[in-house]
């Protein structure tokens, strides 16, 4: 929320040769929008483990929207996206299970959401849209309908023909966004979104032998 604050802890490693803790290592951290414009930021000492933390306080005039956590080191540079926004108390809550990020290989993609008011009560009936956003703040590129299982209940599998009529707009490694929007039959309408990466590492591991 814009007047909050942005608490962040890190754990500093040195991960070539001896992989031991970064102690006494000098990190600035900032906060700037996705056109790298400044907002606010800090610097911080670890201790002799590599951890250290800091707060990052917002202003009360904030704007929402997307923001990237820039960690710096020498050379080394590390990026979170954050989103900034007033939270205010939805009329319908989604619950969903989308993944945090989408492959080329993948073959398809299950989404199960569930729809009920944020406070309690009966819902009736509710309608579900599905949208892809290829950039954070980004143009539309997929809508899909994710018809009602059971009331409530909106389930639907995204096949490799459909997944792949937008999958070539996405940039590799690059974050974009999922957006879920319900309508009860009333016509009150809320949504979510979902910060995803295009990825083919969705995992990644150093694996090494002892030889």
């Amino acid at each position: 929320n814009p007047g909050q604050a942005i608490r962040v802890r890190t754990i500093a490693w040195e991960l070539t040769g001896g992989y031991a803790p970064l102690k006494d290592a000098k990190l600035q951290f900032l906060l700037q929008d996705m056109k790298e414009r400044i907002y606010t930021g800090g610097w911080i000492t670890t201790n002799e483990f590599g951890v250290g933390a800091i707060d990052l306080p917002l202003s009360e005039n904030m704007p929402e929207g997307n923001y990237q956590l820039v960690v710096l080191r020498d050379k080394t540079r590390e990026v979170a996206l954050l989103r900034v926004k007033r939270f205010v108390a939805p009329i319908l809550s989604i619950q969903h299970d989308l993944k945090r990020f989408l492959t080329p290989a993948q073959a398809d993609l299950p989404i199960t959401a569930r729809v009920g008011y944020f406070s309690g009560g009966t819902l009736v009936s509710s309608t579900l849209r599905l949208e892809v956003l290829d950039r954070p703040d980004g143009a539309v590129v997929f809508t899909k309908e994710v018809p009602a299982t059971a009331p409530g209940v909106h389930a639907v599998t995204l096949t490799g023909e459909e997944l792949g009529s937008f999958r070539g707009r996405l940039a590799a490694e690059q974050p974009f966004q999922m957006r879920l929007t319900a309508t009860d039959s009333f016509g009150r309408t809320d949504s979510v979104t979902r910060d995803m990466v295009f990825t083919q590492r969705p995992y990644r591991a150093v694996l090494e032998l002892d030889k």
